[in-house]
């Protein structure tokens, strides 16, 4: 199971879970609330980024199994956090 944890930082968010073993930490957000886009990268826990954002789409997932649950977790989050707003 993952933990899925989060602080709200603007329109921003940062989600803490674990990856083979390890804490890691994604920003994602919402970048066109017409088609639903979400821009993910990977952060230090205080919030400086390590990575450029990428796009995520579901339907294609990411390099892996794990990574794919991942951020289909944080995309299913954002989604509903817009729909209810």
């Amino acid at each position: 199971m993952i933990e899925l944890y989060c602080k709200q930082k603007s329109i921003q968010m940062i989600f803490t879970h674990t990856y083979e073993d390890e804490t890691i930490f994604h920003e994602a957000y919402v970048t066109d609330d017409k088609f639903f886009n979400v821009a993910i990268r990977e952060v230090t826990e205080g919030g400086d980024p390590l990575e450029d954002f990428v796009d995520y789409d579901p339907f294609h997932g990411a390099s892996d199994d794990q990574l794919s649950e991942i951020c289909n977790d944080i995309y299913d989050f954002l989604l509903l956090g817009s729909l209810n707003a």
